[in-house]
């Protein structure tokens, strides 16, 4: 693969994309365009909230931007790449977004909540400097796994299977550097219990009736829990043509330092189905 990527031209049937962790500048660009993505109101979060689930687990999140026609990408500096602190470009180039964090198995964190995210998120991991995220001690790792609170993609990106192109990917890098995890879980919200179940999660219908009429009222009536053994899921992946810029840093963010554990960052050209 060339060292430097330049997309002449993009197409309607064609785009390049850059698949990246996500940065404290993408929080605003999140915020503000969350009504694309889940127009119900009472899926509304606020940007605390957003600002919290990046901060609470940051090498758990990422994004997808579109590389922007004669953009020039350089492969051998990606690693040195983030995006722009201006809103409006930030908005003509993110096309989607995941969060991910551990927590409990078969539970669901409250939407719009930070406490009782950080809260969750402390008893299972040391989120201390030099803590690396290992399980807090005498946390079995049968009870816990990685919680996908939110994977999205903009309507003016569906059709080029990003959502299932930024989860394989992810999950990949996440199954590398989160050992301690070998399940996921969701909520799915607004049917879209099918998109999930072509990546691989299979609904709990074990789940005790309780814990459905919760999801029904706080997520709305179409919501379900799903789960995935992602640890056989990544198997099966195939990664030959992947380009992956390793990279270990502690990233000063609102003057505190995160652990961000190892890092990819890599280019993709995908066609629309």
């Amino acid at each position: 693969m060339s060292d430097i990527i330049s997309i002449e031209k993009i197409n309607e049937n064609e785009i390049s994309v850059l698949i990246r962790p996500m940065h404290i500048n993408d929080i605003n660009t999140i915020y503000t365009i969350q009504k694309e993505i889940f127009p119900a109101d009472d899926l509304f979060e606020s940007y605390e909230a957003f600002e919290n689930k990046f901060l609470v687990y940051p090498q758990g999140c990422f994004c997808v931007e579109l590389i922007l026609d004669g953009e020039i990408i350089d492969q051998k500096n990606i690693n040195k790449y983030e995006p722009s602190s201006d809103l409006e470009i930030n908005k003509k180039k993110l096309l989607g977004h995941f969060f991910s964090h551990p927590w409990t198995k078969g539970e669901f964190p409250p939407l719009n909540n930070a406490k009782a995210i950080n809260d969750g998120v402390d008893k299972i991991i040391d989120r201390s400097i030099g803590g690396g995220g290992e399980l807090v001690t005498g946390v079995n790792k049968e009870n816990v796994m990685l919680y996908l609170n939110e994977i999205a993609v903009r309507p003016m990106a569906r059709g080029f299977n990003l959502a299932r192109l930024l989860s394989n990917r992810v999950l990949h890098h996440l199954s590398k550097q989160s050992p301690s995890f070998d399940h996921i879980g969701l909520v799915s919200v607004q049917g879209s219990f099918t998109v999930w179940a072509s990546i691989g999660f299979d609904i709990d219908h074990d789940l005790p009736q309780k814990k459905k009429d919760y999801l029904s009222k706080n997520y709305g009536e179409k919501s379900c829990y799903m789960k995935m053994d992602y640890s056989k899921k990544i198997e099966n992946l195939k990664n030959n043509q992947l380009y992956i810029c390793p990279n270990l840093i502690a990233n000063n963010v609102n003057a505190g330092i995160y652990y961000y554990g190892k890092l990819f960052k890599e280019v993709k050209r995908v066609s629309k189905l």
